[in-house]
């Protein structure tokens, strides 16, 4: 899959057309977490979800995005390799 095209297999939740295809990237881990916290970024609960890959060297999760409703869907899936998605 190539970044930054239509990805006619991922709808948009709320308004139902293709979404964009991407990534989401940080510079600490990316975690899915219902309790939030200040510091650092790790899993501390057993319902915490750790979302991105290369968490030593860029931390990236596979998302696409719907401009219009605003909304990124997350795929944690699979990892990202960042030397071949650009």
């Amino acid at each position: 899959m190539k970044l930054n095209e239509k990805c006619e297999h991922m709808k948009c939740p709320c308004c139902g057309k293709a979404m964009t295809s991407g990534v989401v990237q940080s510079s600490r881990n990316i975690i899915f977490t219902t309790e939030p916290s200040c510091g650092a970024f790790n899993i501390k609960s057993k319902d915490d979800v750790m979302l991105s890959s290369n968490n030593f060297t860029g931390p990236t999760c596979l998302a696409y995005i719907c401009k219009e409703c605003e909304k990124v869907v997350i795929d944690y899936s699979v990892g990202v390799d960042i030397e071949r998605s650009w």
